[in-house]
Formats: structure tokens, sequence, C-alpha cells
């Protein structure tokens, strides 16, 4: 390394020679042939001066190879380390329908005479509760880890404390315990949501390009997607600029809307309470646990369907003819129940709470419970989607994202609203 460092010094020092050499003929503009002179002779100056410490040249080159050497397998170990971990994200999905989900059916055991945790019907709702309290004051956590230790990380985390999480649901024997394991599933589902959309590698994205567009420049897409997030990753994000900036305001105001509608539309409420909701509807043709099986597997299957569909009929299309049919279905549950609470006598239609879900299930994640996830990993420029994918989760202008590029979509939010309507 002393080898090298002298190497360094030399260099300098044969530079600062030839700039005082210049700087002693007055500054002056020399003419081309004059200013190549000085540029061989300084080239000759320095190889002489090189050449005489063949030795050290030697070492530093041993050096330099063991250099190349160690960043080839650095470089080989970082392509290792930042492989996207697809079945660990689909997995994760899972455990956050599971989290969401659990309360369906443990609810109703834990306030009956035969839970193992006497738990009051107050304290139940809490369990519900917890999960979202974790959800929103996890952001500022999310925010900071998902840039600062990046995606993989961030999931792999998100993973270990959800483990701990139903580790400490599937053996503990107080409720105080289940408040705090639900409230960290909360906080985890949340980093993970933000984390698993921005993944990205560029192999894989290739075979998608060549898959969707056959007949394109393949290599000018990946170049434009390449130079696109290599401008926005040298512009440091700051939280301000969500507000700043004209295009991230829409930004942000898209996909809060897009993921309070979610909310609104009751898909909380369905899954967390869906035993509760399927018994006080008295349906008299199929058992409430066998619904709920059915329920998750129309769901499913309708984000299978959903993940093929949306890049074919594009985003705001699904989302219009999703939220048209969850409204319907959502007002014929409300109409049967409301019917109920009078005492009319409803049993001739009890199959309309069944056929609403099951109905309301596929529709749901047909358009409203996918498209937001889709989005929130278009609609926010590189330097900010870690800040605008947090806060959005945690204000309706939607514009169509099919078939267009990161810089497109920003280049869209930044100037009017030609291809964009209000809900």
């Amino acid at each position: 390394m002393d080898n090298k460092r002298k190497l360094g010094a030399s260099i300098t020092l044969t530079r600062k020679r030839a700039v005082k050499k210049r700087w002693r003929k007055g500054n002056s503009v020399l003419p081309e042939h004059s200013r190549l002179e000085e540029d061989l002779t300084f080239q000759s100056e320095t190889l002489a001066e090189f050449s005489s410490e063949k030795e050290n040249d030697l070492e530093i080159s041993d050096i330099q190879n063991e250099d190349i050497m160690g960043n080839n397998s650095s470089d080989e170990s970082d392509e290792y380390l930042i492989e996207p971990d697809i079945p660990e994200s689909t997995l994760f999905a899972i455990s956050d329908g599971m989290t969401y989900g659990w309360t369906a059916p443990y609810i109703p055991y834990l306030v009956s005479e035969e839970s193992h945790i006497k738990t009051t019907i107050y304290e139940a709702e809490w369990l519900e509760t917890a999960l979202l309290l974790g959800s929103f004051s996890g952001l500022p956590i999310t925010i900071y880890l998902v840039d600062k230790i990046g995606r993989k990380r961030s999931l792999l985390l998100a993973s270990f404390v959800v483990t701990l999480a139903w580790i400490a649901i599937a053996f503990g024997d107080r409720i105080e315990y289940i408040f705090v394991a639900r409230y960290f599933c909360g906080m985890s589902g949340n980093m993970a949501f933000v984390a698993a959309p921005m993944y990205n590698k560029s192999e894989e994205a290739k075979k998608s390009l060549e898959y969707f567009h056959p007949h394109a420049d393949i290599n000018k897409q990946m170049k434009e997607i390449s130079d696109t997030i290599e401008r926005q990753e040298n512009e440091k994000g700051r939280i301000q600029d969500l507000v700043i900036v004209d295009s991230n305001r829409r930004a942000i105001l898209i996909m809060t809307v897009l993921n309070a509608g979610q909310h609104l539309c009751a898909y909380t409420v369905i899954l967390m309470n869906l035993h509760l909701i399927l018994e006080a509807a008295g349906s008299i043709y199929i058992e409430s646990s066998i619904a709920a099986i059915l329920f998750a597997a129309i769901m499913l299957i309708a984000a299978s369907v959903a993940s093929f569909q949306i890049d074919k009929y594009g985003r705001k299309m699904l989302l219009i003819f999703s939220s048209v049919l969850t409204g319907i279905c959502l007002l014929a549950m409300a109409i049967y129940f409301h019917l109920k609470t009078l005492n009319y006598d409803v049993l001739s239609v009890s199959w309309i709470p069944i056929v609403s879900v099951m109905v309301y299930a596929a529709v749901f994640k047909l358009g409203v419970g996918i498209v937001p996830i889709v989005i929130t990993a278009e609609i926010f420029p590189t330097k900010l989607k870690a800040i605008g994918m947090t806060m959005a989760d945690a204000m309706f202008i939607v514009g169509e994202t099919k078939g267009k590029s990161l810089d497109q979509i920003q280049q869209m939010l930044k100037g009017g609203r030609p291809d964009s309507i209000i809900i």
C-alpha cells in the first residue's frame, strides 16, 4: 500500500510541475501544435519517471490485480445479496392476509366460555384496532429503514418480527401479549407493503419487456428505464418535496385516496369479522366457517386473474368496474341487515349476504384490492418512493399508467390532466 501511495504522489507531483510550467508562460493560449508538444513532453516525463521504479510498479500491479479480483468477488457477493426473494415476498403477502383474517374465526372463540384467555367484547375489538395502530405508528420507522438498510433487508426484518409475533400469539396466555403481537404484526406488514413493490432486477425486467413488447427495441427501453432511475436517484428526496413539488402532491393525493378507498370499501371490517357477519345474517344455506374458506379462495383466484388482466384492460377500467360492483354488494348487505333489524321476515332471502360476500370477494380483488398496490410502485419518483408510498398508506384523480414508463408517468403528473378522471 506504501508503493501505491508513492505512485499517487508521483503522479500528482508531475502534474503540478506541468501546471507551474504553463503558468510561467503567462497563462497564454498556445497554438495547437505547441499544446500537443507540451502534452507529449508531459507524458514522456511521466513514463520516464515511472520506468525507473519497475519493481515498485510490479508490486503495485499485483496489488491492483488483487483489488480487481476482490472487487469482482465483492460484485458477485453483492449480486447474490440483492437477488430479489420473490417467494419470500409472496409468503409475506399471505402472512399479511392471515394477520388481517385471524380475528374472524378467533374472536368468537376468545369471547366464548371455552377460551383459554378470558376476553371481553371490548378487548376483542381492540385486537382488531391494535393491528391498524401498528401499521400507522410504524410509518416513520418504515421510511427510515427502507432507504437506509435496503428493500430486501427490510423484508427480512419484517419477516423476523412477524414470526416472533405469531409465536407470541400461539403461546401467549394473556390478552396483553396478544395485543403487543398484533401491534407488531401491523408494523411489519406496513414495512413489507412498502418494500415489496420496489424490487427490481435487470434480467427479469428485460425478460418481462421481451414478453410484453416482443417487437420493441428492448435495449433502448432498458436504457431509458436505467437512465431515468439513475437521474432520479441522484436527486436527494426530502419529505417536504411531497408538498412543494406539484407532481408529488398529485401522486400523494392519488395514493392516499386509493388506499383510503380500500378501507372505505369495508374490506378490513369484513375480513376481520367475517364469521360474526355471516352468523348475524342467519343464513341457513352454508356454515360460516365454510363460507370463510370460500371467501379466501375466491379472493386468491380473483387476485391471480387481476394480475394478468391489469395490463390488458388498464388500471382505471378495473378500478371503475370493481368500485361499482363492490358498492352494489355492500348496498345489498346493508339493505338486508336493515330489514332484519326492523324485524322483517328475511329468512327466504337469507342467501343474499352469502352471495354478496362471495361476489364482493371477487370484484374487490379484481380492482380496488390490487390496483393501489400496483400504482404505488409506478407513480412516485425513485427518490421519493419510500416516503410517498408510506405516507399514502397513513388524500380522486387517477391517471392511467398502463403501458407507460416511469419517466412518462412522472411527466404526466407534472403536466395537466389530459389522461385522468375524477371519481
